[in-house]
């Protein structure tokens, strides 16, 4: 997939949606940068992120950097998401921490 002679790099992600309907699956949502045949910020997997996030919701999606697979700048990897406007705050919110908190249970850091 990552072979850009492959063609649609995106083109097997179908086969994630059917697991949606079940409400205990979590998705990591990785690899965009990787898979993009287009440089930051990466347009051309927006459509593909933005169908995981109606299929599956904000809620059970967390993102990840894979900062060690490719070779883009991690900044890129988050910069990305950080500052589109395809996401409001609350997306952005959830997606780069707040679907793991809730996920594994873990408590918002206090203000203290």
């Amino acid at each position: 997939m990552l072979d850009p002679a492959y063609g649609d790099a995106f083109a097997a992600i179908g086969g994630l949606f059917p697991l949606a309907r079940y409400e205990n699956i979590a998705v990591k949502v990785t690899s965009l940068p990787l898979l993009s045949r287009e440089p930051f910020p990466f347009r051309d997997g927006w459509p593909h992120l933005l169908a995981v996030i109606e299929a599956f919701g904000v809620e059970r999606l967390m993102w990840g950097s894979d900062a060690f697979v490719f070779g883009h700048p991690y900044g890129e990897a988050i910069d990305y998401l950080r500052d589109s406007v395809e996401l409001g705050a609350h997306e952005k919110e959830m997606l780069l921490g707040g679907a793991l908190r809730r996920v594994w249970g873990w408590p918002r850091e206090s203000a203290s």
